[in-house]
């Protein structure tokens, strides 16, 4: 797909760990302290999504986290969550790297359906998903978006990658008229000009 550098403002951007909460047709579900809730459409109820009775998320005093992970509705570091065609899409930062799980939005099933970079962010639109890594090679790192069908993630195809930007991350993604636009960031920018870039890749091309 063509890519080209743009200039746009930051505004309504996903940020790489902001958009834990997504809707669905039957409510909203969203990720805080570590555990996936579903919210009603209306906003006034909202429970743990997990199907398991006596379910350790119901203890109160628990001193190891860890053994929350006995819970299917616990997420150690979520970082993005989405809705595609009656699933949910939850990106999990295990520590070396990312886990995307594919959940039933009753939290019967919870299934293991990607994994990437630790410097990865997810997001879907018009049935694919999407996603923009930080690669770490033997001679240096790359940023790259890659993009495939979420019924069939095999398909992957490369989007955009270089490797002129080497401290820098995508953590702003946007999608918009069969566009993506996103922000390649340095961290290291101090309100000068710098090593960030927004760019914009055709989707349709």
């Amino acid at each position: 797909p063509e890519t080209e550098m743009t200039d746009l403002p930051l505004d309504d951007f996903t940020g790489g760990t902001s958009n834990i909460m997504t809707a669905t047709p039957e409510g909203y579900y969203a990720v805080t302290g570590g555990f996936l809730y579903y919210i009603s459409a209306d906003l006034q109820e909202s429970t743990v999504v997990c199907s398991k009775p006596n379910c350790i998320h119901n203890e109160l005093n628990v001193e190891n986290m860890y053994d929350y992970t006995a819970c299917d509705a616990y997420f150690w570091d979520a970082r993005q969550i989405d809705y595609y065609n009656g699933s949910l899409y939850v990106s999990e930062n295990n520590g070396m790297g990312t886990d995307i799980y594919k959940v039933s939005l009753d939290g019967t099933e919870k299934t293991l359906y990607y994994q990437s970079q630790p410097d990865c962010m997810l997001s879907i639109y018009n049935g694919y998903a999407y996603l923009a890594e930080k690669v770490y090679l033997t001679d240096g790192v790359v940023n790259r978006l890659t993009g495939f069908p979420v019924e069939d993630p095999d398909k992957a195809e490369v989007l955009f990658e270089t490797d002129e930007y080497q401290n820098s991350t995508i953590n702003r993604m946007r999608f918009y008229d069969g566009y993506c636009y996103f922000l390649l960031f340095d961290p290291a920018e101090t309100g000068k000009k710098g090593d960030s870039a927004y760019f914009r890749a055709d989707l349709k091309s």
